[in-house]
C-alpha cells in the first residue's frame, strides 16, 4: 500500500480553518446517513496530485452509539480484529460509523459529477459547488471506526481498514511530521498534520502500522484531533489495543 504527494501551494492556518467550515456548513445540511460531495475551486491549487478527483466527501454518517452493538459489528466483520472496550484506559466509547473519522469514500458515478461542478462553479466567479450523492458502500477496502472520549474531551479514533493482500506502508501523504517508530515489536508510522482541514483544531496526530494474515492485511490508524495530546498518549492507547 503506497500513497503518493505532491507539494502544491502553501496551506496557512487561517486557510485551512476556513475550508473546514465550508465544509461544516454542507454536513449541516445534511440528514442522518446522507453524504455530499464538495467542488471547492483551490483544492486543486493546494493538493495537486488529485487533479481529476478534486471532490472532497462530506457526511452525517449513522452511527452506533451501544459498544455492545458495534462490537459485534467489528467482530462480524473479522474475529480476529481488536477492538478497545468501553472504559479501557479511562476511554469512554461515544460512537462507531462504518467509514473512516473522516467520512467515506467517493463513489466513481459520485466522480463524475466533477466537469459539471467546475463548469457551475467558474460560471458564478469560482463558488463553492456541493451536490448530495448516494452512499458508497461497494467498497473493496472497508473502514470501521470506533471513537473515544477521554477524561479531558478529547476525542480518539481508532479505525481498521481491511486489504485483500499482503502488504506495508511504503509512504504517506505528506505531514509537518513524520517518524517511524517501533512499538513493542510493531513498525509504526507516526504522523502530525498541522493545518488540517478535516478537524475543527486544524490539527490530527495519527500512529498507523499493518497486521498482516495469510489472505488479507488490516491497517489500523489511532488518531486525534486533539491539540493537547502527546505521542506517548496515542502510543498507550496503541499499547492498550495490542493486549486485547
Amino acid at each position: 500500500m503506497e500513497v503518493r504527494h505532491t507539494a502544491g501551494e502553501a496551506l496557512s492556518s487561517e486557510q485551512s480553518a476556513r475550508i473546514h467550515q465550508r465544509l461544516v456548513d454542507v454536513q449541516s445540511q445534511l440528514g442522518n446517513g446522507e453524504s455530499a460531495v464538495v467542488y471547492l475551486p483551490e483544492i486543486i491549487r493546494i493538493f495537486p496530485e488529485v487533479k481529476g478527483m478534486e471532490l472532497l466527501l462530506v457526511s452525517n454518517p449513522e452511527a452506533a452509539t451501544n459498544y455492545e452493538e458495534w462490537d459485534k459489528t467489528l467482530t462480524g466483520r473479522d474475529g480476529n480484529v481488536r477492538r478497545l472496550p468501553n472504559g479501557a484506559l479511562g476511554l469512554d466509547f461515544v460512537r462507531g460509523q462504518k467509514e473512516s473519522y473522516f467520512g467515506g469514500a467517493i463513489s466513481p458515478e459520485a466522480l463524475k459529477l466533477l466537469p459539471e461542478m467546475k463548469s457551475e462553479s467558474e460560471a458564478h466567479g469560482s463558488t463553492d459547488v456541493w451536490r448530495r450523492v448516494d452512499e458508497f458502500t461497494d467498497m473493496s477496502f472497508p473502514t470501521l471506526t470506533s471513537i473515544y472520549r477521554n477524561p479531558s474531551g478529547d476525542e480518539i479514533f481508532i479505525s481498521t481498514q481491511w486489504f485483500n493482500q499482503k502488504g506495508g506502508l511504503r509512504s504517506v501523504m505528506g505531514a509537518t511530521e513524520l517518524e517511524k517508530i517501533e512499538v513493542d515489536g510493531i513498525e509504526v508510522q507516526y504522523r502530525l498534520e498541522e493545518p488540517f482541514i478535516f478537524t475543527e483544531t486544524n490539527r490530527l496526530q495519527s500512529l498507523q502500522w499493518i497486521e498482516t494474515f495469510d489472505d488479507r492485511s488490516l491497517l489500523y490508524t489511532v488518531g486525534t484531533p486533539s491539540l493537547t495530546m502527546t505521542k506517548e498518549a496515542l502510543i498507550a492507547v496503541m499499547k492498550g489495543l495490542q493486549a486485547r
